[in-house]
């Protein structure tokens, strides 16, 4: 787990998907809970509602406070142009999920 501070007061989840001292992680940008009638969306109102903070950084992603699985559910991925920035505004690595 790696976590930051967007403006230095919004925790932000991202899952390290590459080896000790390779760049890669995928930043949480929302979550639907099981017992949740609609999801959560954005980065910063999911550090809140999971309660992550800058010591969770470090933290492994399959242990005792964080646990990512793979439910198996089919989803469609789409590839989009980034937003907020400046530079390589027409690179689509803007990935948003629907599921089927």
């Amino acid at each position: 787990i790696y976590v930051y501070a967007a403006y230095g007061m919004y925790p932000c989840l991202n899952i390290v998907s590459e080896q000790t001292g390779e760049p890669g992680a995928v930043l949480v940008r929302g979550v639907w809970l099981h017992a949740a009638e609609k999801p959560t969306l954005g980065p910063g109102r999911v550090g809140r509602l999971l309660n992550v903070t800058l010591a969770d950084n470090g933290q492994l992603c399959c242990g005792p406070r964080f646990y990512v699985s793979d439910d198996r559910k089919t989803m469609t991925v789409d590839a989009t142009p980034r937003i907020g920035i400046t530079r390589s505004v027409d690179t689509p690595w803007r990935f948003i999920a629907q599921l089927d």
